[in-house]
């Protein structure tokens, strides 16, 4: 019996070592610091640093490999080019992670088919001794010697001189830390190198890539924050192309920006957030809220049926509406709000909201005062509930709005008794028809015995200049805080 035990033992070893023992490690939680060489990485692995060890050297996935790096530091020693190398690789996830003493790239990305990085902090400490290496028989060594990143992104690369079809999920990169990328003086003009480099380089092969989303990341001390494409990357080089990349900035802070995908080279400091396509001349600037800004300075393009831009705008899946800032008066409108699939057709139908000081309704004619005002309102059918926003009308503006509909059947009828709190203001307009907005609630403030006035009052000068908005009805909308504004001001 013993004998009998003793084999069927042997066998379940056997079985264990064959099953078990030779499978690859799915999870490794470090418990001391690691050489990158004495890693193996399978599918499906995730990398533990437990928040205080150290991986030494560089990590590389060749085999299509998802992984999950987290609470580490990746310390390259100033000897190692790269920290992590993803030249053929599933999704890859990176957590609260560090990456130092790199000399080329922290992450260099060929092929994958998702990235988010998230938490982390790359510093370039040692990127300027990139210009001393030597990379001889690369016929891009020039190249290489000037153009460090924390990121690098080198999507589409041809591998074998098959060019690599790009197909991504997504990437995003939020709330990270990229410091200290340095770029020698001298190599600065050719240089392609900044904190996050983003480029395609399989233009001939299908390209399926989401917005690349940068978000919520602090840049410091870095020759560049982000260089886009590739187009003139200096002489003696092949990186010659560059894609259709849709890239979304967001609460990122100034961002030092070169657009490699122009021959001219253009850098830019950028503020606030952006979506961005420099390869077909798209920059859009968005507010917090991601909306669409229309200002001063682009008004005209935006009223231009030619350009297409409001089709544009309101097609783009990250842009979540129109944010209006014009002359001093400021207001947003969800792109959600809209119910007509023809965008150009829905905005134009607006040009009939109409400010007015007049009225051709004999009965609304004893209103007429100072601080009243008439809107007539036609193509609110474009809306699912009419028009919805908040207007900022400025600090000094406090008190109370009467908004009233009218009808021949009912009469006045209030629509809102709106409070103004330091110039911010909610309003609505939910049906096409006659409004009166007043200072002064009309239903209990005029005499019963009054006379209805034959007078109309001139227009004021504050609406001189409401003709500039006829162009796409939704610039119209902007009549209605103008008289507000006007409403408001007179007391003020």
């Amino acid at each position: 019996m013993g004998k009998k035990l003793k084999s069927i033992s042997l066998v379940l070893f056997s079985i264990c070592c064959t099953m078990g023992f030779s499978t690859r490690v799915s999870a490794l939680t470090l418990t001391e610091d690691m050489d990158a060489s004495k890693i193996t990485i399978s599918d499906g692995m995730t990398i533990d640093g437990a928040g205080k060890f150290t991986i030494t050297g560089g990590l590389s996935i060749t085999d299509g490999s998802s992984i999950t790096i987290k609470n580490v530091t990746l310390d390259g020693e100033g000897t190692k080019d790269i920290l992590l190398s993803l030249g053929n690789a599933g999704d890859v996830v990176i957590e609260n992670v560090t990456f130092t003493h790199y000399i080329k790239t922290g992450i260099y990305a060929d092929v994958l088919t998702g990235l988010s990085i998230t938490g982390s902090t790359f510093d370039g400490v040692d990127t300027d001794k990139l210009k001393d290496q030597s990379y001889a028989g690369n016929p891009e060594e020039e190249l290489i010697k000037r153009s460090p990143a924390a990121i690098d992104l080198n999507l589409g690369n041809p591998k074998d001189n098959v060019a690599q079809t790009v197909k991504l999920d997504s990437i995003e990169i939020t709330n990270n830390t990229f410091k200290n990328l340095k770029i020698a003086e001298e190599n600065l003009a050719e240089s392609t190198g900044g904190a996050i480099k983003i480029k395609v380089k399989a233009l001939t092969d299908e390209t399926e890539i989401g917005s690349i989303i940068i978000e919520n990341n602090e840049f410091v001390d870095n020759a560049r924050d982000l260089v886009i494409g590739t187009d003139k990357p200096g002489t003696n080089t092949t990186q010659a192309q560059t894609g259709d990349l849709d890239i979304l900035l967001v609460n990122n802070g100034k961002m030092i920006v070169k657009d490699n995908s122009d021959t001219e080279q253009p850098t830019e400091t950028l503020e606030g957030n952006y979506k961005l396509n420099y390869a077909i001349d798209k920059k859009f600037e968005l507010n917090e809220d991601l909306y669409y800004i229309v200002n001063d300075a682009n008004i005209d393009e935006f009223e231009d049926p030619d350009t297409g831009i409001v089709n544009d705008v309101m097609a783009d899946d990250d842009i979540k509406g129109l944010a209006f800032n014009i002359e001093g008066v400021s207001f947003a409108i969800s792109k959600e709000t809209f119910n007509d699939e023809n965008l150009d057709e829905a905005l134009e139908s607006l040009s009939n909201v109409n400010p007015t000081t007049e009225t051709t309704v004999e009965a609304l004619k004893q209103y007429q005062n100072e601080g009243v005002f008439f809107m007539d309102i036609d193509g609110l059918d474009i809306f699912d509930n009419g028009i919805h926003y908040s207007a900022s009308l400025g600090e000094e503006l406090s008190g109370n709005l009467f908004v009233y509909f009218f009808d021949e059947e009912n009469g006045l009828q209030l629509v809102s008794n709106s409070s103004v709190e330091d110039g911010n203001i909610n309003l609505s307009f939910t049906k096409n028809g006659h409004y009166v907005i007043s200072e002064a609630d009309l239903l209990t403030s005029l005499p019963s015995d009054e006379t209805p006035s034959e007078e109309v009052p001139e227009v004021p000068q504050t609406f001189d200049a409401l003709g500039i908005y006829a162009g796409i009805g939704i610039i119209s909308v902007v009549g209605i805080a103008s008289a507000v504004i006007y409403l408001k001001r007179k007391n003020a």
